[in-house]
């Protein structure tokens, strides 16, 4: 897609990305003033360059992006959401293969399992 800018992400955030959280605050990011064009693909790394996660820089009511894998070698392009949007259908496709009534009765049940 483009060419990856490495972002660093301040001491206080690393364990949160490290861990799954895939909401990138302006906050975390050390070196903001290299983030210039929104849509960029982003190289997140620790302040000793130590790679976490990669992502896009987008600016949101909630943050500066968003991490998209925390695998190094992953090369983000087509197919990259190609195999995302798959996996997400693969994920749900069950749900489309029921009634609108047996939907909602799963639903309801999932809904009545967290409240107990």
């Amino acid at each position: 897609m483009g060419k990856e800018i490495d972002i660093k992400v301040k001491a206080k955030f690393v364990s949160k990305i490290s861990k799954g959280f895939p909401l990138i605050v302006k906050e975390s990011i050390a070196n903001l003033n290299d983030l210039q064009e929104e849509g960029a693909l982003m190289r997140l790394v620790d302040e000793n360059n130590r790679f976490l996660a990669k992502g896009y820089y987008g600016i949101q009511n909630k943050g500066y992006g968003w991490v998209l894998t925390r695998r190094e070698n992953e090369k983000i392009d087509q197919s990259f959401f190609n195999g995302k949007i798959q996996a997400a259908y693969e994920f749900r496709k069950s749900f489309l293969k029921m009634g609108r009534l047996q939907l909602s009765a799963c639903l309801m049940g999932k809904v009545m399992e967290l409240a107990v």
